[in-house]
């Protein structure tokens, strides 16, 4: 991967306030800088499928980290046994963290 020097602020800006946009122009790799930093993963639906762990089981596997985060359109918070957790996207809204 491309070294960014985006990288170096973003973990600057993350850890010091609770939400950090990153903007800028379609591809220029924004989801990718992000999710190299971070073990988060994105979904859109409301139900959990098991698909959903996928991708961030994986990553954790390499990484070897511990524990991460799925952000998904359902309505409950939970923490699983593989060390994830599920946040709901609205709930994170309605408490702040997204304005």
């Amino acid at each position: 991967m491309i070294s960014r020097q985006a990288t170096k602020k973003l973990l600057q800006l993350a850890s010091q306030f609770k939400a950090v946009a990153v903007i800028g122009p379609r591809q220029s790799g924004k989801t990718t800088l992000v999710k190299s930093l971070f073990q988060v993963e994105i979904k859109s639906g409301k139900t959990v499928h098991q698909q959903f762990f996928k991708n961030l089981l994986y990553w954790l596997r390499l990484s070897g980290n511990e524990s991460g985060v799925i952000l998904y359109g359902g309505e409950q918070r939970q923490e699983r046994s593989n060390g994830i957790t599920l946040e709901s996207w609205r709930q994170l809204a309605e408490e702040g963290f997204l304005e």
